[in-house]
């Protein structure tokens, strides 16, 4: 038999014979049986068709239609404050030092209703993302200078970073969820060492919450002794902040607390090495 092209460009079956061949691009030949050619020829007129793996043979476009159709994305209308929370959220991600002007600009223009959920917004990113801590507090330093919000508002929050710092509860039979929750704790201790130093900077806290956290490090240092784990990440946290804060701290009272925990505790070097960098340092 022959094979012709339709108007589309597809295969079928001419009328002249019983047994025929067809086939697609990528595809086996496929031979079809003189009953189902008869089939085609006296009901569906020589238009396009295709055999199915059960045997039953359907027209082309119907079965195109079919095996290709798409589900339809069905648009969510997306209420104002969702709109401005994805909008408030996309500048934070891409502000920059050469971006800042430019979208502290375009924050400013949507943010009145918005301010609390913009300043947890900051302190959350602040927690997972340190190479922006000092930008964010240049954010919020226009933040409050515009009077967006108000400073003792803004304090109010940041207590609450540091009354969380005791918040992490380790043991040796944690489940994978509880490991995920102390691995984000000690990246937001690490990184709100660095936060509240450059809000001192700033002017946005007053020393005396600097000092509750630097005492609540040293209380962790206390309280876990025999966890060398904690004591270095306290150690670098203390660290962090006595290297912004060097001309704030009290050097003296800082290097007889440290010399009180080396001659308390025996630790491991990697720790001992930490408190001796921060003894240099306050010198």
């Amino acid at each position: 038999s022959t094979r012709k092209r339709n108007n589309y460009g597809k295969n079928h079956i001419s009328k002249g014979g019983t047994n025929s061949w067809r086939y697609e691009k990528g595809q086996p030949k496929v031979q079809y049986t003189r009953d189902q050619v008869l089939f085609l020829k006296n009901n569906n007129k020589n238009k396009p068709f295709r055999m199915l793996d059960n045997g039953k043979v359907v027209l082309k476009g119907i079965e195109d239609k079919y095996m290709n159709s798409k589900p339809k994305r069905i648009k969510i209308e997306k209420s104002e404050m969702e709109e401005k929370h994805n909008k408030i959220n996309s500048i934070l991600n891409k502000i920059t030092e050469q971006t800042f002007i430019n979208l502290k600009n375009q924050l400013f223009e949507i943010i009145e209703h918005y301010i609390e959920f913009t300043v947890s917004k900051i302190m959350e990113k602040v927690a997972i993302d340190n190479s922006r801590v000092e930008l964010y507090c240049s954010l919020i330093n226009e933040i409050i200078k515009n009077k967006f919000i108000e400073k003792d508002r803004f304090n109010v929050m940041i207590k609450d970073i540091i009354d969380n710092i005791h918040n992490n509860k380790e043991n040796d039979n944690q489940s994978y969820d509880e490991f995920c929750d102390s691995v984000k704790y000690k990246n937001s201790l690490r990184n709100n060492s660095c936060f509240l130093g450059y809000l001192l900077i700033y002017n946005l806290i007053e020393f005396k919450d600097i000092q509750r956290f630097i005492d609540s490090l040293f209380d962790i240092i206390n309280e876990r002794q025999d966890n060398n784990e904690h004591l270095e990440l306290s150690a670098n946290c203390l660290k962090s902040l006595v290297k912004i804060l060097i001309k704030h701290i009290n050097k003296k009272d800082m290097v007889n607390r440290i010399n009180d925990i080396l001659g308390k505790f025996k630790l491991k070097p990697k720790v001992k090495f930490v408190f001796y960098d921060i003894k240099d340092l306050c010198k």
